[in-house]
């Protein structure tokens, strides 16, 4: 750590940038988490067009709790260059915080982006889902999640019903109506208590119950 800390400093001569967020990865996932924002901070600094020593530094703080800083380094490793799964994790690390800090419209529509930019990665739909259940939607945050099952399982089980699962999820998964009021939809848009938008998918359930493949048990 001493040759390390001689590197951040700049008294071993040009800094090693690469060695420097190699390290800031590893006491991240050996949980010094303080070490590891300290050194993302430098590099983020002394490397301020770099999106990954943004980035980085904002992992660590987002392990830290330490949420409106790590959306600012977050927000700032965004506005580069930032490509692949580096900028997935960006957008998904962003709208957690978002969530965390109680600004759930901007969490959704971080994660919304996400998903159109990145429409097969199953990690980004998992959280879009989780952000619909805290908008008060978790109709539609279930048909997310189970149109990312069945996008990603090998279950055979669940192929086998799979025509059935995907219009269900399909039937979860649309928004309620501009013109008039979705059942279950509470005056903010939300769902009433109660009626948390399984109606849809157990009726379209009951009425395909003896469309069960054969060989197969209820």
């Amino acid at each position: 750590m001493a040759r390390m800390d001689a590197q951040v400093h700049g008294l071993a001569g040009t800094v090693d940038r690469e060695a420097v967020l190699a390290e800031s990865r590893r006491l991240r996932a050996d949980g010094r988490l303080d070490e590891a924002a300290r050194l993302a901070g430098f590099v983020a600094e002394r490397f301020a067009t770099d999106p990954r020593g943004h980035l980085e530094l904002a992992l660590a703080l987002d392990a830290q709790r330490r949420y409106p800083d790590a959306i600012v380094a977050y927000q700032n490793a965004l506005a580069m260059d930032l490509r692949g799964v580096s900028r997935v994790d960006c957008m998904v690390g962003l709208g957690q915080c978002l969530g965390m800090v109680g600004e759930t419209r901007d969490a959704l529509a971080v994660l919304a982006s996400a998903r159109q930019e990145f429409p097969h990665d199953g990690a980004v739909h998992a959280f879009y889902a989780l952000a619909l259940c805290a908008m008060r939607q978790p109709s539609r945050g279930a048909g997310e999640l189970l149109a990312t099952l069945l996008e990603t399982t090998a279950s055979g089980r669940v192929r086998a019903h799979e025509a059935r699962l995907r219009a269900a999820a399909e039937s979860l998964r649309r928004p309620p109506g501009r013109s008039r009021r979705a059942p279950g939809a509470g005056a903010d848009g939300g769902e009433r208590p109660g009626r948390d938008g399984r109606d849809a998918a157990l009726a379209y359930a009951g009425g395909n119950a003896g469309a069960v493949p054969a060989g197969e048990g209820r």
